[in-house]
């Protein structure tokens, strides 16, 4: 498997905001957002064995594995293969996976995975809106949205997006500056807050852009 790298850190996003997580980003993605804040993993990486792989995930005391990119379900396979090679150790690892939505996992994946964070790609994006798989929906997995907000028209396009899915609890609906610096959250966090106070949404913020800014590794 192509990887751009690991890390300990913190989850800076979503449902598990502030709670320390062990990074697996995989090389490569299906799209090319206008606002992809880590193009290196287009392309750049290594092809690391999947003993490597555990190996250095075990050097971490951290229990919390996040397979983010790049998009981590172009590797489900392997994926899969590593996170069944994980619980037959002696640890409990919780699985979370941030994905664009656009590739159906497999139903071993989702028997695997605990949670799900699926970012809808909008007009901002650069690619064209697509509609989401019916897999979200399902009962038996958690799924969370993340939807990035860059200006006021993008909240418009999530209110057409949101009406034409199928019932999803607003509460698993999460806005996200688009910002790579404090300043800009700064600037877009209360007109994001504004528009969650009317629909009942939730706000992330990006606590790894408040911390270190447009790093790698953190």
């Amino acid at each position: 498997m192509k990887i751009a790298e690991i890390f300990y850190s913190i989850q800076g996003e979503g449902i598990y905001i502030g709670l320390p997580a062990i990074f697996v980003r995989v090389t490569g993605c299906n799209l090319k957002c206008s606002f992809c804040d880590t193009k290196y993993a287009l392309t750049e990486g290594t092809e690391m064995s999947m003993v490597d792989i555990i190996k250095q995930i075990k050097s971490y005391s951290c229990e919390l594995i996040v397979f983010t990119g790049g998009e981590p379900l172009l590797y489900q396979d392997q994926v899969t293969e590593l996170m069944e090679s994980l619980l037959n150790t002696s640890l409990f690892y919780f699985f979370e996976i941030e994905t664009n939505g656009k590739i159906t996992p497999t139903k071993r994946m989702l028997e695997l995975v605990d949670s799900w964070v699926v970012s809808p790609k909008l007009k901002n994006s650069g690619v064209k809106p697509y509609e989401l798989g019916d897999w979200i929906y399902s009962d038996d997995i958690t799924v969370t949205l993340k939807f990035v907000v860059d200006k006021e028209s993008d909240l418009h396009d999530i209110s057409i997006y949101v009406d034409g899915m199928k019932a999803f609890d607003t509460n698993n609906i999460f806005l996200m500056p688009q910002a790579t610096t404090t300043k800009e959250q700064e600037e877009k966090l209360p007109l994001i807050i504004d528009f969650a106070k009317k629909f009942g949404y939730r706000v992330t913020p990006r606590l790894q852009i408040l911390a270190y800014g447009l790093k790698r590794g953190v």
